[in-house]
């Protein structure tokens, strides 16, 4: 075979690869248009009228999907150090856009937080069978 022609193969072979790879990724694309996020953006300590820590979180979720938010902050000094809290179903909201929340974490009996204490944030995004749709971690000084 001429070195032209196998040349000319190889061209349209890789050419080939490249269409059905974008034909691939074009047809993908539309399932994979929205996905579920969240991000913790900051949280505080507010200890009065009664002790909690705010954590402010960025979600997204697709629309139809009926999810919580739930968040645990832990002391890094004291692992007994701890908060725990829920945003309820109907409280979020599923639409293909962001939205930012507040999440009130309650500390357990016994566990004391100061402000100015660094502690780890995780928070999530659940359905009704407990599967974890999104999650996130973040050190933060409350």
């Amino acid at each position: 075979m001429k070195q032209s022609r196998l040349r000319a193969r190889i061209g349209a072979t890789a050419a080939a690869a490249v269409v059905l790879t974008g034909g691939a990724v074009a047809l993908a694309a539309p399932a994979s248009a929205k996905a579920n996020l969240i991000a913790i953006d900051g949280a505080e300590y507010v200890a009065k009228p009664k002790p909690v820590i705010t954590v402010d979180v960025t979600y997204s979720c697709d629309t139809g999907e009926t999810l919580r938010i739930e968040g645990v902050a832990t002391s890094t000094v004291s692992k007994k150090a701890v908060a725990t809290g829920t945003l309820a179903s109907g409280e979020v909201t599923c639409d293909f856009g962001s939205h930012i929340a507040e999440v009130r974490l309650t500390p357990k009996a016994g566990a004391v937080f100061h402000k100015g204490d660094k502690v780890k944030v995780a928070v999530k995004t659940l359905d009704a069978t407990n599967y974890v749709y999104a999650d996130a971690e973040k050190f933060a000084k409350i």
